[in-house]
């Protein structure tokens, strides 16, 4: 048996009975700071997406200068992607320091001149590039000289009002000395990316001709009728074969485990040995491409032996972060019991604290769920069953340890769960297409194991995921921001910064990403209202049973 520390995820018993339902005190001068500061920064991320989504250049008909624009959407993504993986280890200092200069900054001032940089920007794109709000485009050369100047100001001066608007001059002085290393790190690591990126587009050779020699080596081995065409990029067998994209041949790998490793030997540097310690980068990459070459074999072998909708639909979507996963927490453990890695190796304690125990059912999820969509196909997920299975064997194991001081049903989490219903029906849009193809192969299948589907899918929404995902964007994330949670008795300290960041990830996680974001606001009031995070499982709950109740009653299974 394992030595499990005696820490629980729940306060002293004394605090169920004394501790009175509190939400966060608007009247407190650093709840009002975080609450406007999240506002700014989510008016300046929808502008963000407004500018992205309605004002994309890269269109069939446009492929002029300007779809550079477009094209920065990744750089972008990658450093932000970057910076926040090594800022991870002192989040919540980041977050208070941010806090600390709020109280005298005159944010007001920054933000109609940053509306109005924003329109700037708008009006000149419109000039230049082609967008649904386009009315006429400057073809001439002459007479784009003036939207090209407006749509300069119009960058510069929103990017600098929104971040003056975020935050007074001080303290970004005092963010650019303190995080110094990050941010270069970051930047340095997004223009790589971007260079690679236009290299592998114009240069297929480069990496795309080892990949798909390595690839082609593996399915020698196993079939003999092998098809190879390096000038089309096209591998495969005489029953199935695919196009190796420039996007295919290894390079998100590359960039993805580059940042992990970066981040890695960044958070752990005063335990890592080097120089030694820098060896775990080539190897990381060279790893990571073998894998991808190993991939792409794969991809083939079950398009041809067994489904080419199971390979292109699933398996293509989710191999790949499954390799990169397994070889990154692979990475993790070697360097951390390897000497030649770290100066003084961990001692294996086999020990389970609160925290690991609250989210390991989560994780537990999420891998079933990239393994079950691996062998499935994009409308039906066949092998679903072990998502429930596996899932609620972890809690299982780990339900004393959860120790949910009070089970019971009270009334208001039932109504805010049957809200959150309603607004995910009402947000959310049903595929008559998807669900002809759901409802074709789900009852295509013999009659018992239809049925036994159903079951385990409704098992699985209405027990296994809300305990998991309550446990994980409810308890865990507020641990790791700092905040003070517990399961019985309020929640200390100002918490609009883990409610915002929960709330966001539990949205990513689920396609309506609306819905699931203000769905997540719910359940987390749900629980401060009360004080226990059973109360937020049961409207959480609630939710997925009249889904499923919805579902089966009506046939649109695109809801599942």
């Amino acid at each position: 048996m394992p030595n499990i520390r005696r820490r629980r995820c729940v306060e002293p018993k004394a605090l169920a009975v004394t501790a009175a339902p509190a939400l966060p005190d608007l009247n407190d001068a650093s709840t009002r700071s975080a609450a406007r500061v999240a506002a700014v920064a989510g008016f300046i991320l929808f502008q963000a997406l407004m500018l992205k989504f309605s004002m994309h250049p890269r269109t069939p008909e446009y492929s002029g200068r300007y779809i550079i624009l477009g094209e920065l959407l990744m750089p972008a993504t990658y450093f932000l992607l970057a910076f926040g993986l090594l800022v991870s280890s002192h989040f919540p200092a980041f977050i208070k320091g941010l806090l600390a200069h709020q109280p005298a900054h005159a944010w007001r001032s920054f933000m109609v001149p940053q509306m109005l940089f924003y329109g700037m920007t708008m009006l000149a794109a419109t000039r230049l590039m082609p967008n649904e709000f386009t009315t006429f485009l400057e073809t001439d050369e002459s007479s784009q000289a003036v939207p090209v100047f407006l749509l300069a100001i119009g960058i510069s001066g929103t990017l600098v009002c929104s971040f003056l608007a975020l935050a007074p001059a001080s303290y970004w002085r005092y963010f650019a000395a303190t995080e110094r290393v990050p941010l270069i790190l970051a930047a340095s690591f997004s223009v790589l990316a971007y260079i690679v990126g236009i290299v592998a587009q114009h240069s297929w050779d480069f990496l795309g001709g080892p990949t798909m020699a390595l690839s082609h080596w593996l399915l020698d081995l196993f079939f003999t009728d092998v098809i190879a065409d390096a000038s089309t990029a096209q591998l495969g067998t005489s029953r199935f074969s695919v196009t190796i994209a420039y996007q295919c041949s290894g390079y998100e790998g590359l960039g993805m485990m580059l940042v992990f490793l970066t981040w890695y030997l960044y958070a752990f540097k005063a335990e890592l040995r080097f120089p030694n310690a820098f060896l775990m980068i080539p190897f990381g990459l060279l790893i990571i491409w073998l894998s991808n070459a190993v991939r792409i074999a794969m991809l083939i072998g079950i398009g041809t032996l067994v489904s080419p909708d199971v390979a292109l639909q699933g398996f293509h979507s989710n191999a790949g972060w499954i390799c990169f996963t397994g070889i990154a927490l692979g990475f993790a453990c070697l360097a951390s019991s390897s000497r030649f890695f770290i100066r003084q190796p961990k001692e294996r304690r086999r020990y389970i604290d609160a925290d690991t125990a609250c989210v390991l059912p989560m994780l537990v999820l999420l891998a079933t769920t990239l393994l079950s969509g691996a062998l499935s196909t994009a409308d039906f997920t066949g092998l679903y069953l072990l998502r429930p299975i596996a899932g609620g064997i972890a809690i299982a194991l780990l339900w004393k340890y959860f120790r949910f001081p009070v089970m019971k049903v009270q009334a208001f989490p039932v109504v805010a769960g049957i809200i959150v219903f309603v607004l995910w029906i009402g947000l959310g849009e049903s595929s008559p297409e998807k669900n002809e193809r759901f409802a074709s192969t789900l009852f295509g299948l013999p009659a018992t194991l239809s049925a036994a589907w159903i079951f385990l899918r409704i098992i699985g929404a209405v027990v296994v995921v809300p305990i998991a995902e309550e446990l994980a964007f409810r308890r865990y994330i507020f641990s790791l921001c700092g905040v003070s949670a517990s399961q019985e008795g309020s929640l200390q300290e100002h918490t609009w910064v883990p409610v915002a960041i929960s709330s966001l990830m539990f949205g990513a996680l689920h396609q309506a990403w609306v819905a699931g974001t203000i769905a997540g606001l719910i359940y987390y009031f749900v629980m401060q209202r009360s004080g226990r995070l059973w109360d937020a499982v049961v409207a959480h709950a609630v939710t997925n049973a009249l889904i499923s109740m919805y579902v089966l009653t009506t046939g649109n299974w695109s809801y599942w």
